[in-house]
């Protein structure tokens, strides 16, 4: 078991260099302390090996005072790409979502084979670029691209901030640019079917008509518990969402090998920042808090209202049930899957006959700026359409607001008259 450096009170971040020391499985201790970079890169280290934990704690102090001496931990070597975004990894997997490293790791496979074995003092605006081509080459998309260079900006930022040399050059690279926005609110005409086609087929339409009706993400309604629902106030509260997360090696007592899958780690734990609270639902889904917008309380319209309130009587569920789940299996009712949400969203629009001008099937996200945009047509100021979305900035809300051409004709005839 890891044990925190001295000095150290617990919940304290290690910083790196400050070296640790551990128990082995033969009961031994071992001292480890970074001692600059291998020819490559790697990070080379210095231990001791002990007979108690006592002994390892003082040769961990040993250890830094010769270091002290030598005049610093680091050698004169940067490290290379590669090996500072494994220690950036390793550090991301315990303060960001699962969805966040997934996306690091994935990042990883399209810059490391291209600049990984680049030190970091030595990278350039050329070697940038040199990755966005790479990932056009592979048939990426602008938005794919784009997601690849604010990881790594990220990751290059925070090198700076441990104290490495990255040139402002590789730093204020320029991006691939934003890519053009391909969603927005439904239609009015294609809406009405699809509000339509939702009451008719209430037990997977209803799901839809929620987040409508109250701008919630697909993430926040799948995640809704009826403790959240007050029907008698006719308020939902949105303050957790239903995410799917990795498995972690267990941060203490794993004794797993090299290579060993975390899903298979007898200590496994779920890929969640340290201190977030979260309820496991169905094995590696979780409730969890919002990421960044705002909770809030959504108000319960008439077209909702009725059809929950037979859902519950009918259901008769406790307070930490989700209020959406798929068919019961085995007598346990499970969580809705992304696919088969998507597969029960696509159905009823098929039921309803409607497409995106494209062909494509409408996102269900599309709802959400069918919602700002309703609102803003009722009248609703912009302060409350940011309450209701949860935004925490307004100009995320001024996003979601797309006017049609009749209002858009109507505005320039209120302002120009009939152009005489």
């Amino acid at each position: 078991m890891t044990t925190a450096p001295e000095g150290e009170g617990e919940g304290k971040r290690r910083s790196y260099g400050a070296g640790s020391f551990y128990q082995l499985a033969d009961g031994r201790w071992r001292a480890s302390l970074s001692a600059g970079y291998t020819r490559t890169g790697g990070r080379r280290r210095v231990t001791r090996t002990c007979a108690t934990e006592r002994e390892a704690r003082a040769a961990l102090n040993a250890l830094r005072r010769e270091a002290a001496a030598a005049g610093g931990k680091m050698s004169a070597r940067q490290p290379t790409l590669k090996f500072w975004l494994d220690a950036h990894l390793d550090d991301f997997t315990k303060t960001r979502r699962s969805a966040s490293v997934a996306s690091l790791r994935w990042t990883m496979t399209h810059v490391v084979p291209v600049i990984g074995a680049r030190r970091l003092d030595s990278l350039r605006a050329a070697d940038i670029r040199a990755v966005h081509d790479a990932a056009y080459e592979a048939g990426l998309s602008v938005a794919s691209v784009s997601r690849i260079h604010g990881a790594l900006r990220t990751a290059l930022r925070a090198a700076v901030r441990e104290g490495y040399t990255v040139p402002q050059s590789a730093l204020a690279a320029q991006g691939p640019g934003t890519p053009p926005l391909t969603r927005g609110a439904i239609p009015e005409a294609d809406l009405e079917k699809l509000i339509a086609a939702c009451k008719a087929n209430p037990e997977t339409g209803l799901r839809y008509l929620v987040q409508l009706y109250t701008g919630a993400r697909a993430s926040e309604v799948s995640g809704l518990t009826w403790d959240r629902v007050d029907l008698g106030a006719r308020t939902i509260e949105i303050d957790r969402q239903l995410i799917k997360v990795a498995w972690r090696h267990g941060l203490s007592g794993c004794s797993c090998g090299t290579g060993a899958e975390p899903a298979d780690c007898p200590a496994r734990e779920h890929e969640v920042p340290r201190n977030m609270p979260f309820t496991v639902v169905h094995g590696a889904m979780i409730l969890a808090p919002l990421k960044i917008d705002r909770p809030r309380s959504a108000p319960i319209v008439d077209a909702i209202l009725a059809p929950l309130r037979e859902r519950y009587e009918s259901e008769s569920p406790s307070d930490g049930d989700l209020v959406f789940t798929a068919p019961r299996q085995r007598g346990s009712a499970v969580h809705i899957t992304r696919n088969r949400d998507q597969a029960m969203w696509r159905a009823l629009q098929d039921a309803a006959g409607v497409r995106h001008a494209s062909g494509r099937y409408y996102g269900t996200h599309e709802l959400r700026h069918s919602t700002a945009t309703l609102l803003a047509r009722s009248g609703a100021s912009l302060a409350t359409i940011r309450a209701a979305l949860g935004h925490s900035r307004i100009e995320t809300s001024l996003r979601y607001q797309h006017p049609d051409q009749a209002e858009m004709l109507a505005a320039f005839g209120d302002a120009f008259g009939d152009g005489q």
